[in-house]
């Protein structure tokens, strides 16, 4: 078995992943955040190199909407020399929500249930920029914080957009009281 799988599963189920991690125990840990932090990785870190208690291998199943730049470079520190008697089970609801890096450190596990979230980013993307502008307006107007933040994070991990700029979405992304309206309006002019 490959040490770092990826399961891709839009409402990030945890039932999709095999039956013997579904339950958290002495040696099996959910770690089930919105956003995964540097801080997360260095405490994963610490965790994944402690020896098992009771079953051959610890098992890490890590769950999040959005994964911060630092917390995936760290992670990849991880997954480049993990240690022998530990396993990674990442869930996220698109695979374009990690580095091509990371990516490329796991397996990928198709699942019935994979959404079209890049579509849904490129049918965005696609529009005339005063289109964009009008709908992420309508969005901010009638107060849909999740559709934004939501088209935030496929923004942040736009590989076409410039490192710099993702950089910036996902810097100021993750602060409270940023506007994600104005963020978005930025991740909008830099893909003309």
């Amino acid at each position: 078995m490959h040490h770092a799988l990826l399961y891709i599963s839009s409402d990030r189920d945890l039932s999709i992943l095999p039956p013997d991690v579904h339950l958290q125990s002495a040696d099996v840990t959910h770690i089930v955040v919105a956003t995964f932090g540097v801080d997360d990785s260095r405490l994963l870190y610490a965790d994944a190199n402690k020896r098992p208690f009771e079953a051959q291998m610890r098992s890490f199943v890590i769950s999040a909407n959005l994964f911060t730049v630092e917390a995936q470079n760290a992670l990849l520190k991880l997954l480049e020399e993990p240690p022998e008697s530990a396993r990674f089970f990442l869930v996220v609801a698109h695979e374009n929500v990690l580095l091509p890096t990371l990516r490329s450190r796991l397996q990928i596990v198709q699942t019935d249930n994979a959404p079209a979230l890049s579509k849904a980013w490129d049918d965005f993307i696609e529009k005339s920029l005063a289109d964009r502008i009008a709908i992420i307006a309508d969005l901010a107007k009638h107060k849909k914080a999740e559709e934004m933040t939501e088209l935030l994070m496929l923004a942040i991990h736009d590989q076409r957009l410039p490192r710099q700029t993702a950089l910036l979405l996902d810097t100021y992304g993750r602060q409270s009281g940023a506007s994600k309206k104005m963020l978005l309006e930025l991740a909008s002019l830099m893909r003309q």
